[in-house]
């Protein structure tokens, strides 16, 4: 998510279709971009990312959960 210089939020308002001829596994991959506009000011970015979260499959560790007797805050 990204903030405006006035502090309000840049939604996307156009998104870029994927060419028709990518397989699903190309999609996955391709860099989509986005034009992008302040709710607050209406100020308007284009062609920005719009896939970059979510064009990479994240690696799933095991995580363990927290014992807050554990945790020692200070000394």
């Amino acid at each position: 998510m990204l903030k405006c210089e006035c502090g309000g939020i840049f939604v996307p308002i156009a998104i870029e279709q994927f060419p028709p001829e990518l397989s699903n596994n190309e999609k996955m991959n391709y860099g989509r971009v986005c034009d992008v506009q302040c709710q607050s000011c209406g100020k308007t970015h284009y062609s920005q990312p719009y896939d970059d979260y979510g064009s990479r499959l994240k690696q799933v560790k095991k995580t363990e959960p927290v014992k807050f007797k554990d945790i020692h805050i200070g000394k």
